[in-house]
């Protein structure tokens, strides 16, 4: 499946009715006319899908289904005051997290408390401002969360939990003069990887140990 913002503000899809199928769409899935940017999509563990998307006010929108398989049918606003589009990923404990960059240029988490659960939030997460984009939220080895953003300067920031669950009480400075947001992964020997464009046109990597210092950018 495939989700899209549409130019006249809604949210739209195209999909599968079979693996291995051809596609169809694209299909209306909001009325509201006021959504903006790149949408981020997850499958929680029941296999539910849910979509997160940016209103032209700066509110996060969650928009899922009403079963597994079933029409996406069920919306909730989740507030804020959002300067980008989110990121969205399925924790460890099998919760959605959504974080986005607020308009004051801080970072932002929403968070269930349990699977299926109401979003909290949004909580401010970062105490210096100066962030800009969409970040990149990543579960650790361990089952904490890792979220990496950009600053307006270029060099990439980082706020982690210490523990699955818990406060983002970990922060790093990645250095960097990177032009746009991040892509990353973690490999399966539980070491992190980062990718980004540079502001010179190059792309750069700069990869943990499993849970240990990022080694620095390097030209790939």
């Amino acid at each position: 499946a495939v989700y899209a913002v549409g130019t006249n503000g809604d949210l739209y899809t195209y999909y599968q009715t079979g693996p291995g199928s051809g596609f169809k769409g694209p299909k209306k899935l909001t009325s509201s006319r006021n959504l903006t940017g790149t949408p981020a999509v997850v499958q929680a563990a029941n296999g539910i899908i849910s979509v997160y998307a940016r209103t032209s006010g700066g509110a996060v929108r969650a928009v899922w289904q009403n079963a597994v398989g079933g029409k996406v049918t069920k919306i909730r606003n989740l507030g804020g005051h959002m300067a980008a589009s989110p990121a969205a990923i399925v924790t460890a404990r099998d919760t959605i997290a959504v974080y986005a960059v607020g308009t004051n240029k801080q970072l932002y988490g929403y968070q269930q408390p349990r699977p299926g659960g109401t979003f909290t939030g949004p909580t401010k997460l970062t105490s210096n401002g100066g962030l800009t984009g969409t970040p990149i939220a990543i579960p650790n080895a361990n089952g904490a969360v890792s979220v990496y953003v950009r600053t307006t300067g270029g060099s990439i920031r980082g706020k982690a939990q210490s523990v699955p669950g818990g406060a983002f009480s970990r922060s790093s400075s990645l250095g960097g003069h990177i032009a746009n947001d991040l892509a990353g992964v973690i490999s399966g020997d539980g070491a992190m990887a980062l990718y980004a464009n540079g502001t010179n046109g190059r792309q750069y990597g700069d990869q943990d140990a499993s849970g240990e210092s990022f080694a620095g950018w390097k030209v790939l």
